[in-house]
């Protein structure tokens, strides 16, 4: 790979995504006093929206280019 450190960089984005998603769970656990499993449930279908509306593909092959302006009305449905 040209010299380049890949395990360096995997081990940073592991790093950084896990304290992404660990100080929004510390802070939802401290407002509610409790740690509730089942917290984020609502949360995943919003994430699918998002990649929807985003024009992201959810097919092999890439993102659709200038498909965003075909996907903003969708957003009013939310």
């Amino acid at each position: 790979m040209s010299g380049v450190p890949t395990g360096l960089y995997v081990f940073l984005v592991y790093a950084i995504s896990g304290r992404f998603a660990a100080v929004p769970s510390l802070i939802a656990a401290w407002r509610t006093g409790m740690g509730a499993p089942n917290g984020g449930v609502g949360a995943v279908l919003q994430a699918i929206d998002a990649v929807v509306i985003g024009s992201a593909s959810l097919m092999v092959g890439g993102s659709i280019p200038c498909s965003a302006p075909l996907r903003l009305p969708s957003s009013a449905v939310l």
